[in-house]
């Protein structure tokens, strides 16, 4: 990806975290319905990814801060479809966690803030600030009590 397409995607990802933030505020199924379906369009792309062409996460390393360029370039660079294997997992557990009620989906939504927290330090190579605004939207969703599970649930409360 070039620099401009690598701009034009954050931006795009920047807007689309602005409108899952509304949403959790204003409508909270309809943003559980949105981030059940970024998890698992996520845990596809990870998973194809991972296993059709692993170099591709090295990529993230030039965008990384800290450290994080450390753990890409070294023990990460080793073991890449391993470990994004597990990622795409549980991204698919996340995405089908939101489906569901109770404890279930804010098991979820404390999984999908510990991760947007985790791929903040990735950089622009993460969308950043996407993923704080994303972890905020989270936040709202987890305090929010679902009684049901989206099948059962008025739609757009």
């Amino acid at each position: 990806m070039s620099g401009t397409e690598a701009i034009i995607a954050s931006i795009a990802s920047n807007i689309i975290a602005l409108f899952l933030l509304l949403l959790a505020w204003k409508k909270k199924n309809a943003a559980r319905i949105c981030f059940a379906l970024l998890f698992v369009w996520a845990s596809v792309i990870n998973w194809r990814t991972a296993h059709n062409s692993p170099g591709e996460y090295l990529n993230y390393s030039s965008y990384a801060v800290g450290f994080y360029k450390t753990i890409i370039n070294d023990y990460f660079s080793k073991h890449i479809t391993g470990y994004v294997s597990i990622i795409a997992v549980a991204q698919l557990i996340m995405g089908l966690g939101f489906l569901a009620r109770g404890i279930i989906v804010k098991a979820s939504c404390l999984a999908g803030i510990v991760f947007f927290i985790c791929i903040a330090p990735l950089g622009l190579g993460a969308a950043f600030p996407f993923s704080i605004t994303a972890a905020v939207a989270l936040i709202l969703l987890y305090r929010y009590n679902f009684e049901y599970d989206i099948f059962k649930n008025k739609w757009f409360v």
